[in-house]
């Protein structure tokens, strides 16, 4: 009976020590497992940050270059724009000077480029399908402003002439304007509330004018009742590079 007990109980100590080395050797196993996945890991993540590293010098790169070309081509306006002050004996304050073809170079709204005036026949070129204005100077520079163009309805196409730059116009509403809004006051004097803006530049057929706006927001559009509109800050350089007797070709 003894000798069955002990068979029994080392039957049980056996089947014991057995699960015992099942669960060491399962659980070195796993720890192997658990290290040879924390290394994958590692060389993942590693891998991860490596490429996230080379995509932000490559991005750093792309800055500096698009930073670098933009300063090229600030240096070049700001030459095209000393060039056509020398041209035109305009602006002989120095400081102005750099103001204008700074604030030009930032303004991504207008263009500087080297032109020849033959290229275009005429300095002013109103482009009605762009809504742009060029002015081109025998200096070799292009000036490309955008504008307010007319309505289809108003459009008017063909060479024109200035024939008469007002500094601070006042505004009277034309015939068919007061017509249309018999509101509309006899007359605008200079200030922010002027629909013509700080210029004008009167031309020879009809009402048109180029002038600038009390409506910035209308810039690129087509809403006026004939006129080319132009940003204030913008006919006011055209106004000092334009004579009278200019032609203008709207196409």
């Amino acid at each position: 009976m003894l000798r069955v007990r002990g068979s029994r109980h080392c039957q049980n100590g056996g089947a014991r020590m057995a699960s015992l080395v099942a669960i060491l050797v399962g659980g070195l196993f796993a720890n192997l497992a658990a290290a040879e996945t924390s290394e994958d890991l590692v060389a993942m993540r590693s891998a991860s940050f490596v490429s996230e590293i080379a995509s932000q010098e490559a991005e750093a790169v792309r800055e500096a270059k698009v930073i670098l070309r933009h300063a090229q081509q600030s240096a070049r306006q700001r030459a095209m724009l000393r060039k056509l002050a020398k041209r035109k004996a305009l602006l002989h304050d120095s400081k102005r000077l750099r103001q204008i073809a700074d604030s030009l170079a930032i303004d991504g709204a207008v263009e500087v480029a080297e032109a020849t005036l033959e290229e275009a026949e005429h300095p002013i070129v109103v482009d009605l399908g762009e809504r742009k204005l060029h002015y081109y100077d025998s200096a070799g520079v292009r000036l490309t402003f955008p504008i307010t163009s007319p309505r289809p309805s108003e459009e008017e196409f063909g060479v024109m002439r200035v024939t008469k730059k007002r500094d601070q116009p006042i505004w009277i509403p034309t015939p068919n304007q007061r017509k249309l809004d018999p509101t509309l006051p006899k007359v605008v004097r200079p200030g922010p509330e002027n629909p013509l803006g700080s210029r004008a530049l009167n031309l020879s057929r009809g009402y048109l004018r180029i002038h600038g706006t009390n409506e910035p927001e209308t810039i690129g559009q087509a809403v006026s009742d004939g006129c080319y509109r132009m940003y204030n800050t913008h006919v006011e350089m055209l106004f000092d590079l334009v004579d009278v007797g200019m032609t203008v070709m709207v196409r």
